[in-house]
């Protein structure tokens, strides 16, 4: 059998600068044939190989067979030896199993290149190159347990023969596909087939000079629905081609490589789209060195030669794999040589400004037990696919033993969706993934924990407090330190109904924030007195820390004096934009042997004001008034809660009040 090479979907890396040329000695066949110049590059080696047996250090990267991760989290995937072949599967613990041997006596035939797909309906589908039925190859379909169905053998004449790469499935369902040799010329076809099998559909016959020869890289579908591809010969100067070819099969050549220092010569693998849009793939020669490319071409043909290969301990050369966009976005691949052992390297291509990642997933951080959550998601990429109501071999999966919401197939709108989940009931971390093509993924962890509303304190002793007056007010702080909204249902208090209170929370405390309960003490005779406190909620799931609720305590004495406020003004300092700042709160105390009327104003953002004092304040009686600073700008503001009372003027300190009121100030 002759050399044979096949398309790796890795992803890009890298750290040797380098900027996007254009070439204006190529030629592009196809209309609107702009390259893509908005975007920079830059290279790097990740790992090179040394030549050695062990797993870990290898050389040579032609990459024929790879594994892909399945939907029910295990590795698939096929080798061309021993023997013919054989076709496995590795959990990521590492378990092994042999699933199929292949063999050249059957009608599925042996040597499957270039592994395995996976399809919607969970079942893998791949290609044995040669022998079979027909004996030259065949298309088969693998369940997760190893049975094997043949789709279909090639008969070596129209329909084609030796298929070199394993088909994709496409947004419509069917197989498609490329071979080496067979149809009308001898030099390959594009085909289209069911799942299911039945009759071969031949799109295109290859004729082995411009449009391309010895196409062995696998198809990809771009986000447009159309198909691209890659033949090692032929093209106008017969260094290779990229074409586009419609589901229909309408051809378009898109560019033929012309070798030298400024393009490249036989594209091997395949193209990958990346989320630009655009498509990478490399050359096995050509370039500046001689020694192979990497290259960006655009839907219409615009070509750009990205970096040429030039060996050595810091580049590669010979690339005979394809690329992969993984999910930092970057795009990674392999050379054949080059390294600092001359026995290949991994490299990554990094754009400037930096590519999306392909799948995309997020969720909030912390949820709770049962909770509902929105899940959000988007492809980027060809596996968005552009059949309404179906995203392409896209695969949810978790750790959270969810078998009803995230798993299985993704249904959604092409490239942007929510689902809505359901928290796990025990408390633990677990990961959410959304793999497309078995290759491209993303994953998202939530902490799932009990929900707890914090108060900054639960007890209060109000002191000895005049008869008819009020104690300093007794602020506590609620803040619900969940990822969920806390239901609020108000506050009771049991005990001494001289203990009273005013908040600003409401019906629903939103995950993370903050309200603000004030207690206030009036007694009515003297002596001790006391009363406990509890938030009312309508939820069960919440925790309290360190209670929900605690003790109050007072006691009543005689009142003196006049009418008086225990001070005029108050400032705030510097709060932190949007934080709540702690209560300040001044007393008013009417000791002028009769019954006061009092006028109160009022005050706006970011200035709030509680208050327990009416329109008229009895002798000996003393009510509190209450304010707080929410700032949202740095600035510093000033306001006055204007307070005046009838018949007998207010002071403080023994004078009248400045500006007629309450002065407050922050920033």
């Amino acid at each position: 059998m002759s050399r044979r090479f096949s398309f790796l979907p890795w992803g890009f890396v890298a750290a040797l600068a380098f900027t996007l040329l254009t070439t204006p000695r190529l030629q592009a066949q196809a209309a609107d044939a702009t390259p893509d110049t908005a975007t920079s590059f830059s290279f790097s080696v990740l790992t090179s190989f040394t030549g050695g047996l062990s797993p870990d250090e290898g050389g040579h990267v032609w990459t024929d067979n790879y594994p892909i991760q399945a939907n029910d989290g295990n590795l698939y995937g096929t080798s061309y030896g021993p023997g013919a072949g054989v076709a496995y599967k590795d959990s990521l613990s590492g378990q092994y199993d042999l699933l199929y041997v292949f063999s050249t006596s059957d009608a599925v035939g042996g040597y499957p290149l270039q592994g395995l797909v996976e399809g919607r309906d969970g079942n893998f589908y791949g290609i044995a190159y040669a022998y079979g039925g027909d004996g030259d190859g065949a298309i088969f379909q693998m369940t997760p347990s190893g049975a094997v169905n043949l789709i279909h053998t090639f008969a070596g004449t129209a329909d084609g023969a030796n298929p070199d790469s394993a088909p994709i499935q496409g947004t419509d369902g069917n197989l498609y596909g490329v071979t080496y040799g067979g149809g009308a010329h001898g030099d390959g076809v594009v085909y289209k087939i069911s799942p299911s099998g039945g009759a071969i559909t031949v799109l295109y016959n290859f004729s082995g000079t411009a449009d391309g020869a010895d196409c062995y890289g696998p198809l990809v579908q771009g986000t447009d629905g159309n198909f691209y591809g890659t033949c090692e010969y032929g093209g106008a100067d017969g260094h290779g081609s990229a074409y586009k070819i419609t589901p229909a099969g309408s051809f378009t050549l898109l560019h033929s490589f012309a070798a030298g220092t400024t393009d490249g010569s036989e594209p091997i693998a395949g193209l990958v789209e990346a989320t630009d849009g655009n498509f990478y793939g490399m050359t096995y020669l050509g370039g500046a060195s001689a020694e192979g490319t990497l290259f960006q071409l655009t839907s219409s043909g615009g070509f750009s030669l990205l970096h040429s290969f030039a060996g050595g301990a810091s580049d590669g050369l010979y690339p005979q794999s394809g690329l992969m966009q993984a999910s930092d976005g970057n795009i990674y691949g392999a050379a054949y040589q080059g390294g600092a052992d001359n026995f290949g390297v991994i490299f990554k291509m990094t754009a400037s400004p930096a590519l999306a990642a392909p799948v995309q997933l997020s969720a909030p951080a912390n949820v709770s037990p049962g909770q509902a959550f929105t899940m959000s998601y988007s492809v980027l990429n060809s596996y968005a696919g552009s059949q309404p109501g179906t995203l392409n071999q896209c695969f949810a999966t978790n750790t959270a033993g969810d078998t009803t919401y995230w798993t299985g197939t993704i249904n959604a709108t092409p490239t942007t969706a929510t689902k809505s989940v359901t928290a796990p009931a025990s408390p633990g971390t677990y990961t959410y993934a959304l793999t497309c093509g078995g290759q491209e993924s993303s994953t998202v962890s939530i902490s799932v924990a009990t929900p707890v509303v914090n108060f900054s304190s639960v007890t209060h002793n109000f002191g000895s407090v005049s008869v008819g007056a009020s104690g300093s007010a007794y602020g506590v702080q609620l803040t619900n330190t969940s990822g969920t909204g806390f239901p609020f249902s108000g506050v009771t208090i049991s005990g001494s109904s001289e203990f009273t209170q005013a908040n600003n929370c409401p019906a629903t405390v939103a995950a993370g924030a903050t309200c603000e309960i004030v207690f206030y003490f009036a007694p009515t005779a003297g002596g001790s007195v006391s009363a406990t406190w509890s938030v009312n909620t309508t939820s069960t799931s919440f925790a309290f820390t360190p209670s929900n609720g605690g003790t109050l305590t007072g006691s009543g004495t005689a009142s003196t004096g006049t009418v008086t406020l225990t001070s005029a003004g108050h400032n705030f300092g510097t709060i932190a934009v949007s934080t709540q700042s702690p209560t300040y709160g001044t007393e008013l105390t009417n000791s002028s042997g009769s019954t006061i009327t009092l006028t109160k104003g009022s005050v706006t953002a970011p200035f709030t004001a509680l208050t327990n004092c009416g329109t008229t304040l009895a002798a000996g009686a003393s009510c509190e008034l209450e304010f707080y600073f929410t700032p949202s700008t740095t600035s510093t503001v000033q306001q006055v809660y204007t307070l005046s009372a009838t018949p007998t003027a207010i002071t403080s300190g023994g004078v009248a009040l400045p500006n007629g009121g309450i002065t407050l100030t922050g920033n």
